[in-house]
């Protein structure tokens, strides 16, 4: 914990703020210029991926590797995103280079020229392991009571009581 003196809190940077989230290892920004191809990825992302920052060189298609077969498909490809200015946003897996997957969520913009054009695009990924994680284990257990439940041929029903005041 920093300790300041009793004097105005000092101003903290959107920048500063951004890399004290990514450094929790949870969320990670990129960047894309269409006009050179050119392709940035912030600290957090290469560690969402798996990846040492100096190690590779940003681009769609090598994250586009490390996403899981069945996923690939459904990501925007890279001339929908650079022609069509469409980016959608998208839940995958990906396996990282030591053999581990995360589900990371990914939200995008496209950005246009006054003409209308895809000129860039910009957005964030957050890894959303956990809570896929536990949405499954959710689901199944509701598949399983209900199964037990058909099986016993019993009927549940719970309401919540809300005390009068």
């Amino acid at each position: 914990m920093i300790a300041f003196p009793n004097t105005a809190l000092p101003a903290f940077s959107s920048q500063e703020f951004l890399r004290l989230i990514e450094n929790y290892g949870l969320s990670g920004t990129w960047g894309w210029t269409f006009a050179t191809n050119a392709q940035v990825w912030s600290p957090g992302l290469y560690r969402l991926l798996g990846l040492q920052p100096d190690s590779v060189r940003p681009s769609y298609a090598l994250l586009l590797s490390l996403v899981h077969p069945d996923d690939r498909a459904s990501l925007d490809t890279p001339d929908q995103v650079r022609q069509d200015g469409t980016l959608r946003s998208h839940v995958f897996r990906v396996i990282r280079p030591d053999g581990t997957m995360r589900i990371l969520s990914s939200r995008g913009e496209v950005y246009v020229t006054p003409e209308g054009q895809p000129r860039n695009a910009a957005g964030m990924i957050m890894d959303v392991s956990e809570r896929e994680t536990l949405s499954r284990i959710s689901m199944i257990e509701k598949q399983r009571e209900h199964a037990l439940a058909q099986q016993a041929r019993i009927f549940t029903c719970s309401n919540r009581v809300v005390p009068f005041v």
